[in-house]
């Protein structure tokens, strides 16, 4: 090695300790720049898992009133009955309240029959004509907290050629409780 050293110039030694230098540098660049993403990664990871747990002690706090809202469901939910009329006599209900309040039903189709692990439901798309009080009465009436019904899409507009009346394009289902025999949703 001595030998080696004695070989090269004072010149080629000032360039390998400059080069030895960067090469030290890049290398703690390199490993600080990694401790730095490992540590946002975690202080990332913290944050999420303390919200998580702020989350659990909040819901563990109020496990009387969720076991209150449970039982209010499940009590209050209605059944499906039979799930291939279902649809049909949604449908029938929701033409009589359209009749009393003054609301014209348009293109009603009853649409394929879901079942989740919360509830049963077949969704009925129809679309509306009524003036906006009309609309409003039907459906006030046919959403309250006992009736399960969701309008899971709707789509309002005002006729251009009568300001007076609305059209409405909606998709509308009621939630019955899932059935706990596991029969097939149809």
């Amino acid at each position: 090695m001595n030998a080696l050293l004695q070989r090269i110039t004072p010149r080629e030694r000032w360039l390998a300790s400059i080069v030895a230098g960067i090469v030290f540098l890049l290398a703690n660049l390199a490993l600080v720049r990694g401790v730095v993403v490992k540590q946002a990664a975690l202080r990332s990871e913290l944050a999420g898992k303390n919200l998580e747990w702020s989350a659990l002690e909040t819901l563990s706090a109020q496990k009387e009133l969720w076991v209150k809202r449970d039982a209010w469901l499940r009590d209050k939910q209605p059944p499906v009955g039979n799930p291939e009329m279902s649809g049909v006599e949604f449908l029938e209900q929701i033409q009589a309240l359209a009749a009393k309040t003054g609301v014209s039903i348009i293109n009603p189709a009853i649409g394929a029959f879901e079942k989740t692990s919360s509830y049963e439901a077949s969704p009925i798309t129809l679309e509306t004509k009524s003036t906006p009080a009309s609309l409003i009465r039907f459906l006030a009436r046919l959403q309250n907290p006992e009736a399960f019904v969701v309008l899971e899409s709707a789509d309002l507009k005002i006729d251009p050629e009568d300001p007076a009346t609305m059209h409405g394009s909606f998709r509308i289902a009621k939630w019955c409780a899932p059935r706990a025999d596991g029969a097939d949703g149809g």
